[in-house]
């Protein structure tokens, strides 16, 4: 690690200790709609060669995303 992120650390781990800077909120949302975009992405590029399992896969994908 370079000393400057060492630095950079050090200053963000200080501020988190005395309250000046809020830890971020980990949000499942968040990270679900990263997944569901990353396989539509995926599946969208696939799609020239099956479009049928494209179409399935997106919709149970969207099913997958608003369970949560």
């Amino acid at each position: 690690m370079s000393t400057m992120k060492a630095i950079e650390y050090r200053i963000a781990r200080n501020a988190l200790r005395e309250g000046i800077m809020p830890a971020a909120p980990s949000s499942r949302h968040a990270e679900r709609l990263i997944a569901v975009v990353a396989i539509a992405g995926g599946l969208l590029l696939f799609g020239s060669l099956a479009p049928e399992l494209v179409a399935a896969a997106l919709a149970a994908s969207l099913v997958w995303g608003l369970a949560a």
